[in-house]
């Protein structure tokens, strides 16, 4: 053997070391992927959504592409002596001219008399409402209401709601004898705010 040659022993060992160096960092590289399921479907799906942008993105450059040369031969068509499209824009202006140039048509100027409708008085004021805004504005509007009725009127008029109630229960109990007090007594309320009898009814006729 030449000296300075490696000898055969030395190159398989070197072959060997080698071959453990890149084993070992092959393994070192595997150790570093990651075999989640879920993140290989997660990126998978990132890159099919980057794929289909991306034909998305070509077919769009394509279409504008296309659109280019389409008005380029319009273009050109155009100098050649051929007719101009017409917007949407241009038809209504010229729509718009020419209906405003004819007169318009005469119409007839007979007027219909209509008869005005019978006026209702507006009963929402009629109650004793008290308008006021903050607490102690409706406080006091509160009193003013109350004392302008007196506890005579309202005495009154609780002594005949009274009766007016017996009267009414004694009736509805035989017209509808299924029914509870407490819907006996919605019925009577319904027909007191309808009587005549109730005060408030008599002062608005």
């Amino acid at each position: 053997m030449v000296s300075g040659s490696v000898s055969r022993k030395e190159r398989e060992i070197l072959k060997a070391a080698s071959k453990a160096a890149e084993e070992a960092a092959r393994l070192e590289a595997a150790s570093w992927v990651d075999n989640d399921k879920k993140l290989v479907a997660k990126q998978a799906r990132a890159q099919e959504r980057e794929a289909k942008c991306d034909a998305k993105h070509a077919s769009r450059c394509e279409a504008r592409a296309m659109q280019a040369a389409e008005e380029e031969c319009e273009k050109s068509s155009s100098k050649n002596g051929r007719d101009v499209k017409v917007t949407q824009a241009e038809v209504a202006r010229r729509l718009a001219l020419a209906s405003s140039a004819k007169p318009p048509a005469k119409k007839a100027t007979r007027s219909q008399v209509v008869p005005q409708p019978k006026l209702e008085p507006n009963r929402n004021r009629e109650m004793d409402v008290a308008d006021a805004s903050g607490v102690e504005a409706a406080l006091a509007a509160l009193q003013r209401c109350g004392s302008k009725g007196g506890d005579a009127t309202a005495k009154a008029a609780a002594k005949g709601y009274g009766d007016f109630e017996e009267r009414m229960l004694v009736e509805l109990r035989q017209e509808k004898p299924g029914l509870k007090l407490s819907q006996l007594k919605e019925h009577v309320a319904k027909a007191w705010a309808r009587s005549p009898e109730n005060p408030k009814n008599g002062a608005a006729t």
